[in-house]
């Protein structure tokens, strides 16, 4: 599969989870989602199933049929530019043995694995560490001591972008204490950035108006934009996700001389277990996995860390996942299961 459809099949999956937690209650720091990281994940994931059920497992979000594909995405934000930085690893207690089919198919996504720790526990900080190391500092003591205690073997993604402004703002233009309107009755205070007189890329529906802000890039295969949508009076955050995959399939910003435009400047971060949200978007997760080794391999639960930062200079963000693993599923929801 090619990095330009590996990135569309992971953007499937990454649409419909935002929009599942976008119909339910936004919190107030907001909901941010990294669609490679989970797709990462959940391709090394699928490739500790039996085929038949990795298939499942990958077509059902929109994989294609080998979880294999989706090595483009990794090796793509590792290896095609400066910006971005992706790694890979498995933590496990001592003793566990992968079978030797599946660490072969963990080459493919460069993964570190350390299988040293008597209890998965004991290895928190080393963890964490690691966590911490590949997402810049900005995701730290992601997994909780409750989380490994209930777990012999977590698969963890974490990425890492920073993105440089092809036109940055200036510092001496950004107004502090400006209200910003997120809906008709939250006026919220913000650091508001400034440009003047410039073209902005700019799409305008009934909906929403949005913007598309490039950053720098040293080759055109390394381009990159953030693009943001405003909804408009009266529309919903809700409504403007439910338009967002024909927005996906046009390239319909054009550029738009404008006199002032503003951006807030923003520091956010997220965490949420997105596991059971799989059942609810229909996606089918195996019930073991037994390329991991003996003794049953059932996830207990798929965390999701995401960290932004956007000033006048650029962007800042981190994700990363983490697919906790069980062997008593007591301990577990499963999508599909009716457990004791």
């Amino acid at each position: 599969m090619t990095a330009p459809s590996a990135f569309s099949s992971v953007s499937f999956v990454g649409l419909k989870l935002l929009q599942q937690l976008c119909g339910k209650e936004i919190p107030d720091g907001g909901i941010a989602l990294s669609p490679a990281s989970i797709g990462i994940a959940m391709a090394m994931l699928a490739g500790a199933a039996i085929p038949s059920e990795a298939q499942k497992m990958c077509q059902s979000m929109g994989f294609g049929d080998k979880p294999e594909e989706l090595d483009a995405v990794h090796h793509h934000l590792k290896h095609c530019n400066d910006t971005t930085a992706a790694a890979n690893a498995i933590f496990a207690e001592k003793g566990t043995v992968l079978h030797d089919e599946y660490t072969n198919f963990l080459e493919r996504f460069e993964v570190c694995t350390n299988m040293e720790f008597p209890r998965l526990v004991d290895g928190r900080d080393a963890i964490n560490g690691w966590i911490s190391d590949n997402t810049m500092g900005m995701i730290n003591n992601m997994i909780s001591n409750d989380s490994l205690a209930r777990s012999h073997l977590v698969l963890i993604n974490a990425l890492a972008f920073k993105g440089i402004w092809k036109e940055k703002f200036d510092p001496k233009n950004t107004a502090s204490d400006f209200q910003f309107k997120v809906t008709d009755s939250d006026i919220r205070r913000v650091d508001m950035m400034f440009r003047f007189k410039e073209d902005i890329y700019v799409h305008n529906t009934s909906k929403y108006r949005a913007v598309k802000l490039p950053y720098e890039a040293k080759n055109v295969s390394a381009l990159t934009s953030f693009t943001a949508y405003l909804p408009r009076d009266g529309v919903s955050v809700q409504e403007v996700m439910s338009c967002l995959p024909s927005i996906q399939e046009q390239n319909s910003f054009r550029q738009e001389k404008i006199d002032r435009f503003g951006f807030p400047k923003m520091d956010m971060s997220y965490s949420t277990d997105i596991f059971p949200l799989f059942e609810e978007i229909g996606l089918h997760i195996p019930s073991d996995f037994p390329k991991m080794g003996e003794g049953g391999n059932i996830v207990s639960s798929v965390l999701h860390n995401t960290a932004v930062s956007v000033d006048e200079q650029g962007t800042r963000a981190a994700a990363s996942t983490a697919v906790m693993m069980t062997r008593d599923d007591a301990l577990c929801i499963v999508p599909g299961r009716v457990l004791p």
